[in-house]
């Protein structure tokens, strides 16, 4: 993984990625602007030393993440896995005005060592949820909490669930991030979104299991 990300980091100011789209097995091509800021800076601010200590997350022009735990998730599997969330959104929606791309490099990222309540929240089919625990929650479209336990692997969060929320959020002019997913009070949301997160989720688990098998 990090010889894939240096060498992305590294080699291209426009990038073609061949993402997996596992719901058909095909391979795809796919160019990004040069607006998505790759920088491969070594300067302290990417390195997670001290616990709740906010980290920049390479790649990304000022997108930070903060979590208790400096073993959990580091810059690049992050900056990775929203590199290949884009990949697949563009592939899925494209991207008029780059709404989303420059969201994606200007978002906080919270890990949260607990599940976090919350109060009028909606499930997936749209019911409404007066109060409840979640696994991840999008505040506006630039900040994202997201429940980690220590064993996790970063497609078993709620990550892209909740990239899909501030990526509806900055690229619809409703003004909200589709609160109820596929119900039906709020605009944005479809099947296809629900879909997406599986595709995404998908690849970033062949990536994780390839950079394992790696440093066995």
């Amino acid at each position: 993984m990090k010889k894939l990300v240096r060498y992305v980091v590294e080699r291209y100011a426009y990038l073609c990625f061949f993402v997996i789209l596992l719901s058909n097995a095909a391979i795809g091509c796919i160019t990004i602007s040069s607006k998505f800021h790759l920088w491969n800076r070594v300067d302290g601010t990417y390195d997670c030393v001290t616990p709740s200590k906010m980290t920049r997350v390479p790649g990304l022009k000022f997108t930070y993440q903060h979590h208790d735990n400096c073993e959990l998730f580091p810059g690049e599997q992050v900056s990775m896995a929203l590199i290949i969330f884009y990949l697949h959104w563009y592939g899925a929606f494209q991207d008029p005005a780059d709404a989303v791309l420059n969201n994606l490099n200007n978002l906080i990222i919270e890990w949260e060592s607990e599940k976090m309540k919350f109060h009028n929240g909606y499930g997936m089919d749209g019911k409404f949820i007066s109060e409840g625990v979640a696994v991840g929650l999008a505040h506006g479209k630039e900040h994202i909490q997201v429940y980690a336990p220590t064993s996790a692997s970063i497609y078993e969060t709620s990550l892209v669930h909740e990239l899909v929320h501030v990526s509806i959020y900055a690229s619809n002019a409703y003004g909200h991030g589709d609160p109820d997913h596929e119900g039906n009070k709020y605009r944005g949301w479809t099947p296809r979104h629900t879909q997406l997160i599986s595709e995404v989720n998908a690849s970033l688990k062949i990536l994780t299991e390839a950079n394992d098998g790696t440093q066995n």
